[in-house]
Formats: structure tokens, sequence, C-alpha cells
């Protein structure tokens, strides 16, 4: 009984710092209008808008797309680490589109666990469509500028693909894989994730990340790596991240991902072979890869670059024998310590190239 005892105590005090952590990270941070928009099969989705800050307004607006497992706060954690405020003070009309079942946009059937049942394909032919559509109505443009991290960039290569390339002005892709040959290193990690995701209809990472608080230092040695250089990003933006920014994730999603690794195919479930087509791209696209990246590699991501049928391409590597302060790994693009000078100056002189 002891032991036991001991035991429970341990536990109770390691929940009750997760919860002291959590109340002080937890962030209520809003854009300036938050808009939704109405999918074909009746899903409202959310849009996040920032309004211009700049003297000038610029031609085209930006949509932002969080990646795989994360909210708006993707795109905009706080003043400083904000790609969305940061285009919005260049004189954009920024909206950031979270995706069905993401932050405040509607599950496709509600109280029902079928609920879970997204699709990578429900992204690309209903939310980005309706989320397009809903944009250029209330600015008045044409077309619209794309800035995705991880997932948020794959699902514009599908996009781009499946619309020919309509209503996209130009495309900036941070750290999103669509050549599927170099993904060697994560078959064993897809292969246990196949395994865990027969049990579950949902990864409960919000659940998980809330009990790992109290331990984001040791997670920082053994874990970190695979999605951030802990070096390069300071404890507190990885807590404030932990809080905020993660989400539940669909069983049927993560699926696809090891379908995608194992199978070495960026493919649609009905046949629409995205990674053999992405000559059919003709948009401008930056692509930004990191060294450190064990998510989307860099000869992964140049792989795409070369196969790209845009002649108005940008490759670019950040990471130390890169002229950068520190090596970037998946999330150091938008928490890393220097991100906020190197990475989003970058994208804005891109974009405002293209505008």
């Amino acid at each position: 009984m002891g032991f036991v005892f001991i035991i429970c105590v341990i536990l109770g005090l390691w929940c009750i710092a997760a919860m002291i952590i959590y109340r002080n990270s937890i962030s209520y941070r809003k854009a300036d209008q938050i808009i939704f928009a109405k999918t074909q099969d009746h899903v409202d989705i959310a849009l996040h808008r920032y309004l211009p800050r700049g003297q000038t307004k610029k031609n085209c607006p930006v949509i932002l797309c969080p990646g795989l497992g994360a909210n708006r706060y993707n795109m905009d954690m706080d003043d400083q680490y904000s790609i969305a405020i940061h285009l919005a003070n260049q004189g954009y009309d920024c909206f950031i589109l979270e995706l069905r079942g993401v932050g405040l946009s509607e599950m496709p059937e509600k109280y029902y666990l079928g609920r879970w049942k997204i699709t990578f394909e429900d992204f690309v032919r209903k939310d980005i469509p309706a989320a397009i559509q809903k944009v250029l109505s209330i600015t008045f443009a044409d077309r619209v500028h794309w800035v995705g991290h991880s997932m948020g960039g794959m699902v514009l290569y599908a996009y781009a693909i499946e619309q020919k390339n309509q209503f996209i002005q130009s495309g900036t892709i941070i750290a999103s894989p669509a050549n599927f040959n170099y993904m060697a290193k994560m078959s064993k990690l897809a292969q246990f994730g196949k395994f865990i995701l027969h049990f579950f209809p949902v990864l409960h990472l919000r659940l998980f990340t809330f009990l790992a608080l109290p331990g984001i230092g040791w997670l920082d040695r053994h874990l970190g790596k695979w999605l951030y250089e802990p070096k390069h990003c300071e404890t507190s933006m990885i807590q404030y991240a932990a809080v905020n920014l993660v989400i539940d994730l669909p069983a049927t999603l993560m699926q696809r991902f090891e379908r995608w690794v194992n199978k070495k195919d960026f493919c649609s479930e009905d046949g629409i072979h995205w990674q053999d087509r992405l000559s059919e791209i003709t948009i401008p696209l930056y692509l930004l890869a990191g060294t450190s990246d064990r998510l989307a590699i860099v000869e992964g991501i140049q792989a795409v670059y070369q196969q790209l049928g845009t002649q108005d391409k940008t490759f670019r590597v950040f990471g130390k024998d890169h002229g950068e302060p520190s090596e970037y790994a998946h999330g150091d693009f938008v928490i890393g310590r220097s991100a906020p000078e190197r990475v989003f100056p970058s994208i804005s002189e891109w974009v405002n190239q293209h505008d």
C-alpha cells in the first residue's frame, strides 16, 4: 500500500504541475475578424482574418494554412512569432484557414464517432475551394497567395494539380513533402503508428501534451528533434505551443500518411498520383526546407522542386551550412528563435515579388 500511495502522490503532483503550466501558458489571442465559409457538404470552416496594417494595401489576400496536428496558432503564436501579423504589417489581408475538425471549424458530423472520418481529399476538394471563394468574395480580389506549413503546403500541391492552378497567385511551401521516395527513416515509425491506429479512432494529442508539460525538458533531449531543434527554441515557447497549438488527430488522416510513407506514393484514394503529376503545377512556388527536419527532409523537398512544372520557383535550405544561426527542424520555421528575423522576411519578400 505504501508504494501505491507514493505513486499516487507523484502522479497527483505531476498533474498539478501540468495544470499550473497549462494555466500560465493558455492564450486567448483572437484575430481581427472570424469568418466562416460553408463547404459543398455543408461544413462551416473558420477563417481568422488579420486586416492590413501597412500603409499600402497589397493586391492579393493571403491564405495561411497550418500543418497536421496544428490549429491557427501555427501561423499566429504571439506578436513576435506570427507569420500572419508579419504579412499583415506588410499590407496584406491575411486569413488563417482552419480545415474541418480543426479549431473553430466544424466536424462533418457533430456528436457522432464518425465525425473523425476526415480525409485528405476533404481538405483538397471541399475546404480549400470554399475558403478561396469566401476570401475572394469579401476582398474583391481575383487570386490569393497561399502560405502553408507541412500538410498546409501538401494540400496546395494536390489542389493545384486537380484544379489546374486556378485562383492561386503564388505559393509558399514550408517543409511540405510530396515525394515520398525519401521517407525511409519514417517507415518504422509509420508501421508503429499503423498498429496503434487500429485501436483508436482518434489520437488524443491534447491529452498527451498536457500530461507531458512538466517533462518538456526531458522531451527536448529525447523526442524534440522530431519536431523542433531544442537549442533553437525557447522552452517557454514549446510549452506555449503544446498548450495552444496542438489538436487531436483523426486516425483516418494518420492512416493516409502511413500509406504514403510505406508505399512511397503521395496519392488520393481514388487513384490520382499527385507525386507523379507535380509537373502540372505552374504557379510560382517558394519551397523552404530545414537541415534537421526529419519529417520533410531536404532531399525530398529538393526532389519536389525539380519535378515542378513552373519556371518561377525558388528552393531555400535553412541551416548552419546555409548561413543561418542554427539548424532548422520541422517546427523551427514558426517557433524557432531566429524565425521572425530570418524566415518571415524571406516569405514576405517572395510574396511581395509576386503580388
